[in-house]
């Protein structure tokens, strides 16, 4: 894994919060870009998937959940880093 994706995948995981739910998360590379993650939330009825996408210095974040007060599909995140 490339340190640019090893820092935003740090992100990710830090964005819940200062109080984490407990959760089962799992994930798998389907090819050299692109990671599929899995978040299960512990005694909940809630499930996340996320989807990165890296491309050299690109990425983009896709969100989905089963139940939520808002929409269940999140708009695409993108990013870039800046040198």
């Amino acid at each position: 894994m490339a340190k640019f994706q090893e820092q935003i995948l740090l992100k990710l995981v830090s964005c819940a919060g200062p109080t984490p739910a407990a959760s089962s998360p799992h994930g798998r590379w389907w090819d050299e870009h692109t990671l599929e993650m899995t978040w299960q939330f512990v005694e909940t009825a809630w499930v996340d998937h996320i989807v990165c996408r890296f491309y050299d210095n690109r990425i983009s974040i896709d969100r989905r959940t089963n139940a939520n007060y808002a929409p269940l599909v999140r708009p695409t995140l993108r990013g870039r880093r800046e040198y």
